[in-house]
């Protein structure tokens, strides 16, 4: 059975989730955004799984492919590209199966609230069947755009959880003998992902943090003045391979963001077993942080 995803930017939790439908026998096909990205991410594939580059193609040319292959679902992220929209409406009027593929919340924004407003009067049944979402806050917005709760599919982004699991068990007997006192930040270095906030507060903890270290990964426009700070360390974007051979030296994962739709990363490291401190605008948060248990919010 073919599946054709017409995505924004790939990452890997989307590609978690379209590797487990290629292990069971689909043939999934990804068209995504390869322009402007947020992430320096590199997209590893395997069999049954092909990408198609979204600045290669036109709205014609996306057609083509799309009625060339004749998936049985389309899947869509969210509605920003009209082009996509457009081969939802050609599907839908063939009685297909398309769905909407969901990570945003509920901010009760003038734009919100006109889609709530819009979907009540059907505007969503002419592009989508389902609502595919990420978690708990996901389907509390979608609740508001008046969909049906059998419209509503759980869990789209998935980690690739067990070399997060093998690396726990691996390093488990280590740090039982000498806990490591790293604190480590994984994403971009902008400000809605809390990252000033984190830097002027490790700075404030003075003589008090001991031993303990920050280490910080990723890039972005904050790059160079977390650089100029003399107690933090600060390490380029490394690809998923890279990054779980880091979890022997994690003592406590950070991720202080002012706005956190999701955050696939969450459940990578709470499947590492590394404690967590989150901020309360983390998506993910209720689903894989137990407060006082694996960490505090």
């Amino acid at each position: 059975m073919k599946l054709l995803f017409l995505y924004s930017e790939l990452m890997g939790y989307t590609l978690s989730t379209c590797k487990a439908l290629a292990s069971s026998g689909y043939e999934v096909h990804i068209v995504h955004w390869d322009h402007k990205k947020l992430s320096n991410y590199i997209p590893e594939i395997n069999d049954n799984i092909f990408l198609y580059k979204r600045s290669k193609m036109n709205g014609v040319e996306l057609r083509k492919l799309a009625l060339a292959l004749d998936p049985k679902i389309l899947v869509l992220s969210g509605w920003m590209d009209t082009d996509y929209l457009k081969i939802a409406r050609l599907f839908i009027k063939e009685d297909k199966i398309t769905i909407c593929a969901l990570d945003n919340k509920w901010e009760n924004s003038l734009k919100q609230n006109l889609l709530r407003l819009s979907s009540k009067f059907g505007f969503f049944n002419f592009f989508f069947r389902y609502f595919w979402v990420s978690g708990e806050k996901q389907f509390d917005y979608v609740k508001k755009l008046n969909v049906k709760d059998k419209k509503i599919i759980f869990d789209i982004y998935s980690a690739e959880i067990v070399p997060f699991q093998k690396t726990y068990n691996d390093c488990k007997k280590i740090k039982q003998k000498k806990y490591p006192h790293k604190f480590y930040y994984v994403g971009r270095f902008e400000k809605v992902k809390g990252i000033e906030t984190l830097a002027r507060a490790w700075k404030l903890l003075g003589e008090s943090k001991k031993d303990w270290e920050l280490n910080l990964i990723g890039n972005g426009s904050y790059l160079d003045y977390l650089k100029n700070i003399e107690s933090i360390n600060v390490f380029d974007f490394i690809q998923p391979a890279e990054l779980i051979k880091e979890i022997s030296n994690m003592g406590c994962f950070v991720l202080p963001s002012y706005e956190e739709p999701w955050g696939v990363v969450v459940h990578e490291f709470s499947a590492a077993g590394i404690p967590l401190l989150l901020s309360d605008q983390i998506g993910s948060k209720n689903t894989f942080l137990i407060e006082g248990f694996n960490g505090y919010s």
